[in-house]
């Protein structure tokens, strides 16, 4: 059996682990109702926001385009450059706001349909 290299696996097994949990908190959305559903709605939200900023953290690191993470975007829900630059600092990279500013805005200037990335 091949031992695949992996970047960033710390990174890449945390995400790993959130994946598990959100399928735990999904199950407990479905047993539940009333008060108690919302409660854990809610839990899932915000449980699901800081996955997803771990998502592109991963992807900067990896140097996939933002645009082949999240193709459409609502107004008032793009991603923080502060928060991906804490999550990257948390993991050992020194990613600067300002870098993940220009991330950002690099890919939404970018020329051509966004490529298409398997994770």
């Amino acid at each position: 059996m091949s031992k695949k290299r992996v970047k960033f696996p710390e990174l890449r097994s945390s995400i790993r682990s959130r994946q598990d949990e959100s399928r735990a908190i999904r199950a407990r959305i479905h047993a539940s109702s009333g008060m108690d559903r919302w409660y854990v709605w809610q839990e899932k939200r915000s449980y699901g926001h800081d996955t997803r900023t771990e998502l592109l953290t991963y992807a900067m690191l990896r140097g996939v385009p933002y645009l082949a993470c999240e193709k459409k975007c609502e107004d008032g829900n793009h991603p923080s450059s502060s928060s991906i630059s804490a999550v990257a600092k948390f993991y050992g990279h020194e990613v600067t706001p300002e870098q993940v500013r220009t991330w950002l805005d690099h890919s939404a200037v970018q020329e051509g349909p966004a490529t298409e990335v398997a994770a």
